[in-house]
């Protein structure tokens, strides 16, 4: 396929003929793509359709067709995604009809050859064919009144092309080896023995390695010589020269040096050098130490290494200045049998993500006013001859505004009951034995409670000649005087509520008046629309990585923030069918258990919730042979039922005879021979009793005592429980609605508040919250890496991350919108990634921000930090500490990566592009100067063509 991830195509134009008329229908084909691999046949109808009917077959040939749709004016557009082979294309096909008549079929075949991990175009729209200027038949004044002013930016995506191979050898320098040190992190690696990788490679650098003595390269200088020589400043300016053809590259590489490429790589100690240079690349990358200098450093030789390789080897690969300064700026690429490292902490369900979507161009729309122009008829005025009318008009707007103010004043006054009723005004006159206590007690302290009401005292005495008694009593005495002044406390809690009531009333009054008393002939006056018409165009900007996040319930923080400025702690409730937390969801009473309803109750503060009937419960009964055939009854609760039982028994003499022991319908019969005395034998219940429940015993000449006790059950779907769970799921129903009622209540009033502001204020303080949101969502990652929490890493965050993340992004580009729930990265039914609002100066309201379940951004990225970023991301975390330009790449994002070289040798044009017209109506009205209907000779039939 071609180069270009976007191809239009003009297909066919002709005539709009007379539907009076009779035509014959029109037919044609054309192909498409690379080789002509996609047909297009089409056949415009004649006049049973005025010739605006299109019907195609698209498809590889005329048997195997994908479509065959009709475009209409009503449905002038059609599109699909087509797979052949293992490519993946949208195909839109536009009919248009112009103003002068004519119409047309356009076609655009949007492509990619990646994997479709890489390329959704499913979720790409049908690119927008710029309008073109109409022609005027009668061209106004192009004088300019107003400078070009931003209208709107708009991201439009880009389609991901795959490297070439020639691509690939000059862009990307493979790192990968078959020596000991990285076969064992392989092995490692599909064991995901995370530790165990951490370990092997920290065995790697250090300086009496068991394992790899003397691999490690701690400095390139210590190498013999020329490997020797790829050491920082010589190898930075070597790849920052800017050679134009091979030649040059040679001769700075050979100075660099001091041999030739092929000479170099014929040193016999090379292969074990460059593996040493790829192994302790890698155990760095793995152990991911603060050593960003190093790795630059290892990483700028492997890329001279990978310079001199092109050079000795393939130099027909390096025949341009372009591909020249390509190979310069190549990127290590980590091998994915060994990279990433997955964090010992994983992220909980539900917590908000980001990852890369693709590159995406940044389209300025600006317009600027060329000229006025009357529009359509906005009002006709009729005055016969000899009549005179007067219209008056009156416009009223009247604007009323409100303001209520809370003042709260707590005035705490104490006030002391004596002990035996004495009241007295004010602490002040109380007396206060605690100065004279002091030479006999100990350490008497008093301490109130946060509560207020009550009051602890300690300390100890010292009996003294006046006995410890009358001390002991007035000491009783004082605190019961001190308890029952703190008990006395009255907090008094004044609000005034002041409404101040404001009204505007702006009136415009019009009086016309029309006087054709003395006039010849009728008065006709035409009123007439003004409209603007305004020059528009596109201005690119340049292509940017595109980051998506998805932030679960965006305003929680600003919510905390807010509940803690108003002195509350109030969050949104979590519905009870929605789980969460640790509890299952309750989607109705049979999900109330024994086990969930307590920390339900405790979720939405349900103080009336009553705990469940006990699951068993234990009925006895004992029975003597005095008197004797002994009986008796068992009240089983109710609500339950027996469902086992057990007879106790002992008895008297030498020959005692067998007992028969009847309880409801169970029988038992112990024998003495078989049964010793005392005993207990099982009773089991062929079903089971609930009610009264007999108890008999049976026998003759025998002495004997028996204790008989049945278990009780609650059956889940017993009357008394199911009566329990209907009576629990209404009262935590009607505690969450409570909370909830209570939560928007609070939050209308955070809203009313809001929204008094500014919209730009409003707008500002979304994008502040989702813009500290997505922060905390990038920072996540690292944190996730030592749950210990080191000192150092606060200042990774302070210092490297958050700065980081403030240059890497385009903020002031940011898009989002907000939806009910929260959808995870592998839903199906994630929304397309461009149909997003552009909310940089409208957006939805306050409310729709406080409430919804979850925000997605589109944020782009600064060209210069997205191998860092992309780095960051892949690796779950480890922050890159080197030049920003040597980061090095992991596989999964060798598609974005070779994008964002290709987009190095796309220059911006620097201007914008064809303009063109755009109408915009008005509110102004003009009186044409004579009473004549406007005539449009442009919208007449055009000719047959």
């Amino acid at each position: 396929m071609v180069e270009s991830g976007i191809k239009s195509a003009f297909m066919r134009n002709w005539q709009v003929c007379s539907p009076c008329g009779h035509k014959t229908p029109v037919t044609g084909e054309k192909t498409l793509g690379e080789e002509g691999w996609l047909r297009i046949a089409w056949t415009i109808a004649g006049a049973e359709e005025a010739c605006l009917g299109a019907r195609l077959i698209i498809g590889p040939d005329e048997k195997g067709a994908i479509g065959s749709p009709v475009l209409t004016p009503m449905n002038p557009e059609w599109s699909k995604v087509y797979h052949q082979d293992e490519r993946l294309a949208e195909l839109i096909v536009v009919l248009k009809v112009a103003d002068d008549g004519t119409a047309g079929l356009e076609t655009s075949l949007v492509h990619a050859d990646a994997p479709e991990e890489h390329a959704i175009l499913a979720n790409y729209p049908a690119p927008p064919i710029p309008p073109t200027p109409h022609s005027d038949p009668t061209p106004a004044d192009v004088v300019i009144y107003a400078s070009p002013k931003e209208f709107a930016s708009f991201a439009y995506p880009r389609g991901l092309h795959p490297p070439t191979l020639a691509q690939w050898a000059r862009r990307f320098a493979e790192i990968d080896n078959n020596g000991a040190f990285q076969s064992a992190l392989r092995g490692l690696f599909e064991q995901k023995a995370w530790p165990a990788m951490e370990a092997e490679s920290q065995d790697f650098i250090a300086p009496e390695s068991k394992k790899y003595p003397g691999q490690y390269v701690r400095r390139i200088a210590d190498l013999p010589a020329p490997m020797g020589r790829l050491e920082r400043a010589p190898v930075s300016l070597f790849l920052a020269s800017r050679p134009t053809d091979l030649e040059e590259l040679k001769a700075k590489l050979e100075q660099l040096l001091s041999m030739s490429a092929i000479n170099f790589l014929a040193q016999p100690d090379y292969a074990s050098q460059l593996g040493r240079l790829q192994d302790s690349l890698i155990a760095q990358l793995i152990l991911a130490e603060n050593n960003g200098p190093q790795e630059s450093a290892l990483i700028q030789a492997l890329i001279v290494c990978h310079i001199a390789a092109l050079v000795a080897q393939t130099p027909e690969l390096l025949s341009t200045p372009e591909e020249v300064q390509e190979s310069l700026a190549a990127s290590a690429l980590l091998p994915a049998t060994i990279f990433p490292l997955a964090p010992p902490n994983s992220a909980p369900e539900g917590a908000s993500y980001a990852r890369p979507l693709g590159f995406a161009d940044i389209q300025i729309i600006k317009q600027h006013l060329l000229r006025y122009r009357l529009g359509e008829i906005a009002h006709v005025e009729n005055v016969m001859r000899g009549e005179t009318k007067e219209r008056n008009e009156r416009h009223s707007r009247r604007i009323e505004s409100r303001e209520r103010e809370i003042v709260q004043e707590t005035d705490s006054q104490d006030r002391e009951q004596g002990y035996k009723g004495r009241s007295q005004a004010s602490s002040e006159t109380v007396d206060t034995p605690l100065d004279s206590l002091k030479r006999e007690f100990d350490n008497l302290q008093e301490q109130y409670a946060s509560d207020g009401l009550s009051v602890t005292m300690s300390g100890s005495w010292t009996d003294s000649l006046s006995g410890p008694a009358q001390l002991s009593e007035s000491a009783s005495d004082y605190a019961r005087r001190l308890l029952d002044r703190a008990a006395a406390r009255v907090a008094r809690r004044t609000e005034s509520e002041r409404l101040r009531r404001s009204v505007e009333e702006f009136v415009e009054q019009n009086l016309r008046r029309f006087d054709n008393a003395t006039g010849n002939g009728h008065v006709v006056g035409v009123y007439r629309w003004i409209d603007e018409i305004h020059a528009a165009s596109l201005e690119n900007r340049g292509s940017r990585l595109v980051l998506e996040f998805v932030i679960p319930s965006p305003s929680a923080d600003y919510v905390r923030h807010n509940n803690l400025l108003h002195g509350l702690n109030l969050d949104a409730p979590i519905p009870p069918w929605k789980g969460g937390e640790g509890i299952a969801p309750i989607l109705s009473a049979a999900d109330i258990s024994r086990s969930n309803y307590a920390a339900l109750a405790a979720r939405y503060n349900a103080t009336a919730v009553e705990t469940p009937p006990p699951e068993s419960l234990l009925a006895s009964v004992s029975l003597q042979s005095d008197p004797p055939h002994p009986l008796a009854r068992l009240d089983i609760p109710e609500g339950y039922q027996t469902v086992s039982g057990s007879v106790g028994y002992c008895w008297s003499g030498t020959a005692p005879q067998p007992l028969d022991v009847l309880v409801g319908n169970a029988v038992l019969k112990i024998d003495p021979v078989q049964s010793p005395s005392p005993g207990s034998l099982p009773l089991s219940f062929p079903q089971p009793n609930q009610g009264s429940v007999p108890v008999s015993v049976l026998s003759t000449e025998t002495g004997y005592a028996i204790n008989v006790t049945l278990v009780c059950a609650c059956p889940d779907d017993g009357a008394l429980f199911q009566r329990w769970r209907m009576a629990t799921y209404q009262i935590i129903m009607a505690a969450y609605q409570a909370r909830k009622e209570e939560y928007l209540l609070v939050m209308e009033r955070f809203s009313a508040e809001y929204e008094r502001e500014a919209s730009d204020s409003r707008r500002e303080t979304e994008r502040t919250a989702l813009r500290q949101a997505a922060t905390e969502c990038l920072i996540a990652p690292f944190l996730a890496w030592d749950t210990t929490a080191p000192a150092w890493h606060q200042d990774t965050v302070n210092f490297n991350l958050i700065p980081f993340f403030r240059r890497a992004f385009d903020w002031g580009e940011m898009t989002y919108t907000f939806h009910d729930s929260f959808f995870s990265a592998s839903d199906t039914n994630r929304p397309a990634w461009l149909t997003m609002a552009q909310a940089r100066e409208r957006g939805p309201g306050f409310s729709e921000f406080l409430g919804a379940g979850a925000a997605r951004l589109l944020v782009p990225v600064q060209p210069g930090m997205v191998l860092s970023l992309l780095f960051y991301l892949a690796s779950h975390g480890r922050f890159w500490y080197g030049a920003a330009s040597l980061a090095p790449v992991h596989e999964t994002n060798w598609f974005l990566a070779n994008e964002l070289k290709s987009l190095l040798h796309e220059p911006l044009s620097g201007h914008p592009e064809k303009s063109w017209e755009m109408e915009v109506a008005t509110s102004l009205l003009m009186l044409q100067e004579d009473g004549c209907l406007p005539d449009y000779p442009g919208n007449e039939q055009g000719k047959e063509a």
